[in-house]
């Protein structure tokens, strides 16, 4: 059982940003963006998306219990999103569907991942970037 949120004491938590890329390697295999780790859960505060692709790029975001995969989504991320001064990069949080089951279930049990992949991999050297920013909650530790 996750801590409780309290305003009486702090909490242990530790913001994280974990990095995670598509890449021409990884062509249209899921990668993982977040885990909800062992013993923790995180609460998610933004998961931002850039790249560095020449053209935009469609992208599935999806949740999975390691039993079953549900796609919450796809997004088309623009050329150089993040990456050229100009075109801001994207927060999932922030976006249509995705942004729907974030922000209901913005807590990621231990057995919750997110992962995306791209319908087109990336071109050679380019890449769709993902942060994820967030709080650990130690489920051993009480305030």
């Amino acid at each position: 059982m996750p801590a409780v949120l309290s305003k009486a004491g702090p909490m242990p938590q530790i913001a994280k940003t974990p990095l995670a890329a598509i890449t021409n390697a990884t062509g249209t295999n899921d990668v993982t963006l977040i885990s909800g780790g062992v013993g923790a859960w995180k609460m998610l505060e933004a998961l931002h998306v850039t790249s560095t692709c020449a053209a935009s790029r469609k992208i599935n975001i999806k949740a999975t219990d390691n039993t079953t995969t549900v796609v919450l989504g796809q997004i088309t991320v623009p050329a150089l999103a993040g990456t050229d001064g100009v075109t801001p990069a994207l927060n999932l949080i922030t976006q249509g569907i995705i942004a729907a089951w974030l922000n209901r279930m913005p807590l990621l049990g231990n057995s919750i991942t997110i992962k995306a992949n791209a319908t087109v991999a990336p071109g050679s050297g380019e890449q769709i970037g993902f942060m994820a920013e967030y709080w650990d909650y130690d489920s051993t530790v009480t305030p």
